[in-house]
């Protein structure tokens, strides 16, 4: 699959995602979503910098910003984390609530800058998900 076809991949699970949201307007949020990004020595440079400008080009698409913002009163709430081994995980973007579009600027412009610390590490998706 090609890059655009990644994209469009990521653009669709964002949307799917934000489509999953419930709750009425006394929650505190919609939905919560903890987003977490592998590192694992499997994951070259260029997976790597697919990952974090696909999530941010995921989260600027019209489609899954419009979901995202539609209820700013309960708002979605986002963190993006990296992962690989049982000791590795590093927190790109504390929990956040996107409530404004510059929210979602803010989301995407952290991951753009974001610089890979380290590929090593097995892939250890259980500690991941602990995590």
């Amino acid at each position: 699959m090609g890059q655009h076809g990644k994209h469009r991949t990521l653009v669709r699970t964002a949307l799917l995602a934000l489509a999953l949201l419930t709750g009425g307007a006394e929650a505190a949020c919609r939905q919560a979503l903890a987003l977490g990004l592998d590192i694992s020595g499997s994951v070259d440079a260029q997976e790597y910098r697919l990952q974090l400008e696909g999530l941010a080009a995921a989260l600027l698409a019209p489609q899954v910003a419009e979901k995202a913002l539609a209820a700013p009163e309960t708002p979605v709430f986002i963190t993006v984390y990296e992962w690989s081994g049982q000791t590795r995980q590093r927190v790109l973007v504390d929990w956040m609530a996107l409530q404004t579009q510059a929210d979602l600027m803010q989301v995407a412009a952290t991951l753009r800058a974001t610089r890979r610390q380290s590929r090593k590490g097995a892939t250890a998706i259980g500690r991941a998900m602990g995590f």
